[in-house]
């Protein structure tokens, strides 16, 4: 009789290939082969795990050192008993693999928080440790919500913003911190990320601003821009103050990295050695999501929300954040404005579709997406070149769809299967031919984090 085989069996069908030959040799390897939808379809106990289930257990054992693809389509027809004690094997050890399979999965908290969903996974062998880490997590987030969210009007930011140009305001250390890493970055961007937007979002529609009905006109705009500046903030000694009556601070661009880091922080004191934190797509991993296996992050397709551009491979406390223009946005006339401001100029962004930083820190990742929406991909260059451990995915707003990458974005980034597009090297402007990952077999994995990323898990092999 013929098997027909499920891609999810074919190492199990090895493990008993080889016990079979020791046992007897009855059996006769008489072809190779290796075809994805061939194997034990006849096998009914194992028509119970499910795909999904199997595919895991495919993945599980392929990773864990059996690769070799030697396997029969007659090794049961040797023997009717025979061939019925196979089957029951193969059962059990199918049971036994996908336990397995299941033990080994990461394990994970959500809750809402910040204006977005915030989760802490951490590996399967800590799963003991979850409940404590998230409520660490989840203290820390909802601490820093309360001294720095503009929507809050007792937290440290919004008495700030009421104190602008009249007298400094006394803060704490965390948001003296906070403010102190957002006027860094400004500077390290040439003005392109910039804390005090406030009023230029207001002007828009966004943070609290009112649903436009037109475009705002130039001197709107110049009048507003008067009152931007992050030179005009100053931050020392616990106090802080906007020297202009009008001003204001967000944190949007920046504060969900900072509030990751923190998290992060507080996990590895507490000696949480394999991690992914996530704040709205603001991650940062340690450790790895099991035995060999990094944590697996999808990078959103800007033009199709359905499907993702490629899998980035994370651990050793990287970081990685991506701003898109489909986050928020509003619809005026029939052209897109987006919630990303050129704080240079008073107008929101056009031009580009995603942006993904990969850096050392979330708060890094998240800032330093702000050039390359502002100023492009080229002029956008040498702000990256003078920062250290910080790649770029940068997709424009066009189509056919390109990718650009930089070089160190190689060590972590496999193009998807799907994706049809160019991937380009930014200094060499070449097509760069990367392995792809094969999407078929992941897209059941997938679920949103938030912004422009995905969680694979790891099941993208």
């Amino acid at each position: 009789m013929k098997i027909s085989v499920e891609p999810s069996q074919k190492l199990s069908i090895i493990l008993l290939t080889r016990i079979s030959q020791t046992a007897s040799r009855r059996f006769a390897l008489c072809k190779r082969f290796y075809n994805r939808e061939m194997l034990c379809r006849t096998v009914h106990p194992y028509r119970a795990l499910g795909e999904e289930r199997g595919r895991t257990v495919w993945h599980h054992l392929r990773r864990n050192s059996f690769r070799h693809r030697w396997i029969t389509d007659a090794f049961l027809r040797s023997h009717e008993k025979c061939g019925l004690t196979m089957r029951i094997c193969l059962c059990f050890l199918l049971s036994g693999a996908s336990a397995c399979s299941r033990a080994a999965k990461p394990v994970s908290n959500t809750w809402a928080c910040m204006g977005t969903y915030a989760s802490l996974t951490l590996s399967a062998d800590e799963e003991a440790a979850l409940d404590s880490a998230s409520a660490t997590a989840a203290a820390s987030l909802c601490d820093l919500d309360n001294r720095l969210s503009i929507f809050k009007p007792d937290s440290e930011i919004s008495r700030l913003n009421r104190s602008a140009g009249a007298s400094p305001v006394q803060i704490s250390a965390m948001t003296e911190n906070m403010l102190q890493l957002s006027t860094h970055y400004s500077e390290a961007t040439d003005g392109t990320f910039d804390p005090t937007v406030a009023p230029l979002m207001r002007l828009w529609g966004f943070n609290k601003g009112p649903p436009l009905s037109v475009v705002p006109d130039s001197s709107a705009i110049s009048s507003v821009l008067e009152r931007v500046g992050y030179h005009h903030l100053s931050v020392s000694n616990g106090a802080a103050f906007l020297d202009r009556e009008g001003m204001g601070i967000d944190l949007g661009g920046i504060g969900k990295g900072y509030a990751v880091d923190v998290c992060y922080e507080a996990l590895v004191t507490n000696n949480i050695k394999n991690l992914m934190v996530n704040l709205g797509g603001h991650i940062r991993c340690r450790g790895s999501a099991g035995p060999g296996r990094p944590w697996s992050i999808g990078i959103r397709d800007p033009f199709d929300h359905d499907r993702i551009v490629g899998t980035l491979r994370l651990s050793d406390g990287m970081a990685v954040a991506t701003s898109g223009n489909y986050e928020k946005f509003f619809m005026l006339d029939g052209k897109r404005y987006i919630h990303i401001m050129n704080p240079l100029t008073g107008y929101p962004v056009e031009g580009v579709a995603s942006v993904t930083i990969i850096a050392d820190s979330a708060v890094k990742a998240d800032a330093m997406t702000k050039p390359f929406f502002v100023l492009g991909l080229d002029k956008s260059l040498p702000i990256l070149a003078r920062t250290p451990n910080c790649h770029v995915i940068f997709i424009p707003d066009e189509r056919p769809t390109r990718i650009y990458i930089s070089p160190g974005v190689r060590k972590y980034f496999t193009p998807d299967s799907s994706f049809d597009g160019q991937i380009l090297d930014i200094n060499q402007n070449t097509h760069e031919r990367l392995p792809r990952c094969k999407s078929a077999q992941t897209s059941r994995a997938r679920r949103s984090v938030g912004g422009g990323l995905v969680e694979t898990g790891f099941l993208v092999g």
